[in-house]
């Protein structure tokens, strides 16, 4: 896909900011080739004078984008655009909004002997221009060890990345941008290497897609990708670090591994508490969640592409807004993520030495009186207060085993494993709504018969091999799948 298409599919505002941005660019080469440098200082602000940073969180947002489509069209135009070029131009169009905004010009000397110069632009706290993500406030303190960046940015990462991202996007729409990925795989992954090694990399702006039940955030193909390798290095060296009884880890057992642990243990006139987090995406911390990672991730250009991920911009149209709470859904790099986030719950229960098994937000503790439950609940409270997130007050039970639970699909009893009301209750949903958009026989037997498969998965240890369970007067029996079991002939 050429530049000029891509121009041409951005919104209308976002259009007019590059060119806004090309036109200013243009006027501060061209007053550097011509006049002298004292005719242009006074158009740049009172001499050792400084801005303030009040209004920095308010007009973060524009200071962001303002200078990504600097940055962007410094890349793509004719003449060159360096750091004073830039700096001035994001000077006037930052004047223009009203934003007040202090340029730096610095000298320093090279080992060589040589001097080096510099110009920069200050909005309160952050370094809009001429310092990069790694000028701002947040991250002067971070370690600047490049061992993980390196690993992200090698050839085999990056290979592994782009297959994923090839195969989860191969029926997008042909106006997609994964397809100019692919058709230029090879003259783009040295510019995105350059970028991540060199800490300069960005996110783009999130696409939200609204549907009639869900808004799903669609991260570009290049930052998918970027975002996939970090979930590769990260799960690598994170693996030790995060507790064996979170089960939606890779090389953890998945759902079923928990469901026979959970079973293995529960016994009759144990004590139960389970429970989820009340929207456990949307409802993250940030600070809490970097600080977690500082704590983990001693890599100072991974930390700033986390940052990033965190504090995402979402567009809708013509609509932009910062995302200051909850991460990604759908995001490589979320699962890992959430893992990370309830480190400290798993840390305290494991300590506790009831049997506890965790999936994502989802967990269960069994105690064997109501004495230890109740101690394991204070120490969930107390957890779940420290990291910002309340449980689920509809999803949560407390009380004795024999009265059975609902857990990951299933509902539990001493010595009882069967499919839980609300799972049968979606399954059969599935079934009518299938029939009613006219589906063929086929295809709702072959659904049918995977749920089914999925259900024995679970209690393959614990029954027969043909079981058949009730529930609700309807009976499920794994041998004899038909489609007249659900809908009529026609």
């Amino acid at each position: 896909m050429s530049l000029v298409t891509k121009f041409f599919k951005k919104p209308l505002s976002e259009k007019g900011l590059y060119l806004e941005t090309t036109f200013w660019l243009g006027i501060s080469r061209l007053e550097i080739l011509i006049l002298p440098f004292r005719w242009i200082a006074p158009f740049l602000g009172q001499h050792m004078a400084s801005s303030d940073g009040n209004n920095e969180n308010r007009d973060r947002q524009t200071v962001i984008s303002v200078s990504r489509a600097i940055l962007t069209m410094s890349r793509h135009l004719p003449w060159e655009s360096k750091c004073l070029v830039q700096a001035i131009s994001g000077k006037m169009m930052l004047s223009r909004r009203k934003i007040p905004s202090t340029l730096y010009l610095g000298v320093a000397k090279k080992e060589d002997g040589d001097l080096n110069a510099h110009a920069w632009l200050r909005v309160g706290g952050i370094v809009a221009l001429g310092g990069g993500w790694s000028s701002l406030p947040w991250c002067r303190h971070l370690p600047e060890t490049r061992h993980f960046i390196e690993r992200v940015a090698s050839d085999e990462i990056l290979d592994i990345a782009f297959d994923w991202v090839c195969k989860r996007r191969i029926h997008y729409s042909h106006n997609s941008d994964i397809w100019d990925l692919r058709l230029n795989w090879q003259e783009i992954k040295p510019k995105i290497q350059q970028a991540l090694v060199s800490g300069d990399y960005t996110f783009s702006a999130l696409k939200e897609i609204r549907t009639d039940s869900d808004i799903i955030e669609l991260w570009c193909a290049t930052d998918a990708l970027v975002l996939k390798a970090l979930a590769v290095v990260l799960g690598e060296h994170l693996n030790d670090t995060i507790s064996e009884q979170c089960h939606h880890v890779q090389g953890r057992g998945g759902t079923k591994q928990a469901i026979r642990n959970t079973m293995n243990v529960l016994a009759p006139g144990s004590y139960v508490m389970k429970s989820d987090v009340k929207g456990y995406y949307a409802s993250m911390d940030h600070e809490v969640l970097f600080g977690l990672a500082e704590q983990h991730i001693p890599d100072r250009f991974v930390l700033l592409l986390i940052r990033q991920y965190l504090n995402r911009t979402v567009c809708f149209g013509e609509n932009y807004k910062e995302i200051t709470r909850g991460i990604s859904l759908g995001c490589p790099l979320s699962p890992l993520m959430g893992a990370l986030y309830l480190k400290p719950l798993d840390d305290a229960l494991e300590k506790s030495g009831l049997f506890y098994a965790r999936f994502m937000d989802d967990w269960v503790i069994i105690a064997p009186n109501r004495w230890k439950l109740r101690k394991a609940v204070y120490r969930v409270n107390q957890v779940l207060n420290a990291l910002k997130v309340e449980k689920h007050p509809d999803k949560t039970f407390i009380g004795r085993a024999d009265k059975g639970f609902d857990f990951l699909g299933y509902h539990f009893e001493p010595g009882s494993l069967t499919p839980s009301n609300h799972t049968v209750k979606k399954h059969v949903e599935r079934i009518s709504r299938l029939y009613e958009q006219g589906a063929e026989k086929n295809r709702i037997r072959q659904y049918v018969r995977r749920w089914v498969i999925w259900l024995q998965a679970g209690v393959v240890s614990l029954t027969p091999p043909c079981p058949s369970w009730s529930c609700d007067g309807m009976v499920w029996t794994s041998c004899e799948l038909t489609h007249e079991l659900y809908v009529s002939p026609r």
